[in-house]
């Protein structure tokens, strides 16, 4: 296993950064969850996910969050308005 697929994080739940995975692996992962919830094997066609060492990356991806906060007031989130 190569280091760069460990993580140190397990959840049922989809993360707000799936659309990284989605981007360089070209999966759809919540249409793979949502047919994994209806039973479907991770080898089902439509899924398409069968085996972890399978899975190719095709390039790299970056996803950024901007945030403000106002410093004057407890950096409280803000608007920036």
């Amino acid at each position: 296993m190569r280091a760069s697929s460990i993580s140190s994080k397990s959840t049922r739940a989809i993360q707000v950064e799936h659309t990284v995975t989605e981007e360089i692996t070209g999966y759809d992962l919540i249409k793979s969850q949502l047919l994994i919830a209806e039973g479907r094997p991770l080898d089902d066609p439509e899924i398409g996910l069968g085996e972890q060492d399978k899975i190719q990356q095709h390039g790299f991806a970056l996803q950024c969050r901007v945030t403000t906060e106002d410093p004057t007031n407890k950096f409280i989130p803000t608007t920036a308005g």
